[in-house]
C-alpha cells in the first residue's frame, strides 16, 4: 500500500548517537555492539545498516517500528559502516485490471504480490545501502494466482505490473 523511500544518513556528517535536523528525521540513534537502533517520531519506519567484515559487505534490515518504538538492525559479527531510516509513503494507484497488491516480509527482505487479469508479472524495485536492482516476478495468467517478486537482502522500494 505504501512504497519505501530512504533518507540516507552518512556517519561522516554526525557523530554516532547525535542527530541534526537537516540530515536526519526526528530520530535518536544508539549503537549497540555490531548494530544500530533508532527510535523515531514517525508513524512507521525501519532502520537499515550497511555492514562490513573481512568476508564482504551486506545490508541488515531492522524491525519495523511505529512512533516511539525501537527498530534495531544487527550486523552480527560485522561493523556498521552506514545506516538509513526507511519511511513508507503512499504508492500510486494500482494499474487498470489489477484488483489488489500485497506486500509481505521474508526473513531477509520484502516482496510484493499482484492480483491482476490477463497474462502479467509484477516487477519489484529493490534497494539497500549497497545496491539498487529490479526483480521480475513470476509470469501469471488468468486463474493461476498472483505474480510474486521478492527482494532478498534489501527492501521493496517500488513496483509495477508488466503485461506479457
Amino acid at each position: 500500500m505504501g512504497k519505501w523511500f530512504a533518507v540516507l544518513v552518512a556517519l561522516a556528517l554526525c557523530a554516532p548517537g547525535t542527530a541534526t535536523a537537516s540530515a536526519r528525521p526526528a530520530c535518536s540513534f544508539t549503537f549497540p555492539a555490531h548494530g544500530v537502533s533508532a527510535v523515531c517520531d514517525l508513524p512507521s519506519y525501519q532502520v537499515v545498516a550497511a555492514c562490513v567484515n573481512d568476508q564482504g559487505q551486506w545490508s541488515a534490515l531492522g524491525t519495523r517500528a511505529t512512533s516511539g518504538r525501537r527498530s534495531t538492525a544487527s550486523c552480527g559479527r560485522g561493523k556498521v559502516v552506514d545506516y538509513t531510516v526507511q519511511v513508507p509513503t503512499r504508492a500510486a494507484a494500482l494499474p487498470p485490471g489489477c484488483a489488489r497488491e500485497e506486500r509481505f516480509g521474508v526473513p531477509d527482505g520484502e516482496g510484493v504480490r499482484a492480483y491482476c487479469e490477463g497474462n502479467y508479472r509484477v516487477v519489484a524495485h529493490c534497494t539497500s545501502l549497497l545496491s539498487d536492482y529490479w526483480v521480475r516476478g513470476t509470469v501469471t495468467g488468468p486463474g493461476r494466482g498472483p505474480s510474486e517478486a521478492v527482494c532478498h537482502a534489501s527492501l521493496l522500494s517500488d513496483y509495477y505490473v508488466e503485461i506479457v
